[in-house]
């Protein structure tokens, strides 16, 4: 049997023969490979994600409009204001990045044992890296404060009229 198959190597040099370790080793280069690649998806992703709260609370302002003249009128100024659209921005992105927490420890086991284990017949070693959700979470409140300064900005632009209805 080794003879044939040091025959079949002879006959064709591009074949190459691995045994598990090689293989699993060619394996998880592919896979670094393709992870580099998530890893410009996950940066699109953060990108879409802070477009998204941007406008969700650019359209909350703007839904806000009458309420936020009344408080205005109230004797609310700018800053009291500001301070209820950051304290919104802040919540819904913690909120946010909880639940995207969350459904990353659920899903990413799912990824490795489940979907990598039918299309390769192993499974990847699943860690759990406590600083990448300690940093998201330090980060959402930053975050936060970013995705709340065109809304803020658009504040100072409006202006409130008493209707005299």
């Amino acid at each position: 049997m080794e003879k044939s198959i040091s025959q079949i190597l002879e006959k064709n040099p591009n074949l190459k023969l691995f045994n598990t370790k090689e293989l699993k080793e060619l394996y998880t280069e592919g896979v670094n490979k393709v992870f580099g690649v998530l890893e410009t998806l996950k940066m699109t992703a953060l990108i879409i994600a802070m477009l998204s709260l941007i406008s969700s609370l650019f359209h909350n302002l703007i839904s806000k409009k009458n309420t936020l003249g009344i408080l205005k009128y109230l004797g609310a100024d700018q800053r009291q204001l500001g301070k209820i659209l950051l304290t919104e921005s802040i919540f819904i992105t913690i909120v946010s990045v909880c639940f995207g927490i969350l459904l990353a420890f659920f899903l990413s086991p799912i990824v490795l044992y489940v979907v990598n284990k039918n299309a390769f017949g192993w499974t990847l070693k699943f860690t759990v890296s406590p600083e990448i959700p300690i940093f998201f979470l330090v980060l959402s409140p930053i975050l936060g404060v970013f995705s709340c300064l065109v809304p803020l900005y658009t504040l100072q632009k409006l202006s409130f009229r008493i209707s005299q209805e």
